[in-house]
């Protein structure tokens, strides 16, 4: 493992129709254009609250509303370099339910990088959050069987 020095992200990245969001679009691109060739994945933590834009099959999923900024825990292309994770959205004063909650999510979005689609087993890691923090409260520390196996 190898831990880069912090850089600020550019302010192209923010959106400010639902307060300051970063694009996690954005910063995925960015982190796999500036990681060095001998980083196979890579982890991007961030404070800032980050967005991703609904979108399916390439277009915007509800167009009525153009800027669809949806807040999330985390982002990870299935497969892909690189992912985002921000600790926005997990704060609590329980210090180890923080722990659990930041552990999920960067499992979560490596899997994704790996390969690996939401899962349909309750307490998969894999398993999609639903934008409720109580199902990352919920999930378990690993993958199902079923993900297990496709590795």
């Amino acid at each position: 493992m190898v831990i880069l020095t912090e850089r600020d992200m550019p302010a192209s990245f923010i959106n400010l129709s639902k307060g300051e969001r970063y694009s996690a679009d954005s910063i995925i691109k960015w982190l796999s254009h500036t990681a060095p060739d001998s980083i196979t994945k890579m982890v991007g933590l961030t404070h800032n609250d980050i967005f991703t834009t609904m979108k399916e099959n390439g277009h915007i999923k509800d167009p009525q509303y153009k800027y669809a900024v949806w807040g999330i825990f985390g982002l990870g292309y299935q497969p892909g370099r690189s992912c985002v994770i921000s600790d926005h959205r997990l704060q609590t004063s329980d210090i180890p339910r923080f722990r659990h909650r930041l552990r999920t999510i960067v499992i979560h979005e490596l899997g994704h990088n790996q390969g690996l689609p939401h899962c349909p087993t309750k307490n998969c890691i894999m398993n999609d959050a639903n934008e409720r923090i109580q199902t990352v409260d919920q999930s378990a520390d690993t993958y199902c069987s079923m993900c297990k196996g496709k590795f």
